[in-house]
């Protein structure tokens, strides 16, 4: 899995639309059709943030985490 984050103090800037908008490029060249990303639900910011650059939520997909220790 890979991850791609923008420090908080840095956020608001352009930089996490620039990296956006470089990934679209880089895999519209590799013909890839559609991308996935998790973020957090509801706080605000991430989720506006991707809503406001396209994404829209995923109704048959769901992401779950247990516990192991």
């Amino acid at each position: 899995m890979n991850e791609i984050c923008v420090l908080r103090d840095t956020q608001q800037k352009g930089i996490g639309t620039g990296l956006l908008e470089c990934l679209r490029k880089i895999l519209s060249e590799k013909r890839v059709s559609s991308a996935y990303l998790s973020t957090e639900r509801g706080m605000g910011m991430p989720e506006s943030f991707f809503t406001k650059n396209g994404f829209v939520t995923n109704e048959s997909r769901i992401l779950m985490n247990t516990t192991i220790f």
